[in-house]
């Protein structure tokens, strides 16, 4: 897999900006969960990484629940 351009977003609101600015220039994009990818395709025009989208929003140990971001890993969690 080819990546033109790597982009690492901070916040929602970048990964949203980065999708709109790619569909309007009809480039390819790829999201990359933390550096794993199952994809057949060789090239794309942005590869957006979603590590920096680590943060855990919620959670609650009484109601066994947690809401995270897609950058968050089970180890980040379990600690």
């Amino acid at each position: 897999m080819k990546c033109n351009e790597l982009v690492k977003p901070t916040s929602y609101d970048d990964l949203i900006e980065i999708i709109r600015e790619s569909n309007k220039e009809n480039k390819k994009i790829h999201v990359l969960g933390l550096g794993k990818h199952h994809v057949r395709e060789s090239e794309f025009d942005i590869c957006v990484s979603t590590e920096l989208l680590n943060s855990i929003l919620e959670s609650s140990t009484s109601d066994l629940y947690v809401t995270v971001q897609s950058g968050v890993t089970i180890k980040e969690l379990q600690t």
